[in-house]
């Protein structure tokens, strides 16, 4: 379980994400042939599980996580963390 940070969609149609976990971060890709049916679950700041597959993309020297399915989990530690800077967040939080 991870927190998503930077969620977009691409011109192509596909969705990439990072998932952030302390120090370490990985790249996600959902392809645009799966994105309608996890777009929902992908937020900024929501905590997620997720599988896929590792894809290592040799020229760049980076591996991205080609994800298949997602499961969110609940608020992420950067939710928390507004919440416990500013309690004011807590009800725009409630909003999304």
């Amino acid at each position: 379980m991870r927190n998503v940070s930077d969620y977009g969609v691409s011109a192509n149609g596909h969705g990439h994400f990072d998932l952030v976990h302390d120090d370490a971060t990985i790249h996600c890709v959902v392809f645009a042939s799966r994105l309608g049916r996890v777009d929902d679950d992908i937020e900024d700041g929501t905590q997620v599980a997720v599988k896929g597959d590792l894809s290592y993309y040799e020229s760049e020297g980076q591996v991205s996580l080609i994800v298949r399915h997602v499961v969110p989990v609940g608020d992420g530690t950067y939710q928390q963390v507004g919440v416990d800077v500013d309690p004011s967040a807590e009800e725009c939080l409630r909003l999304h």
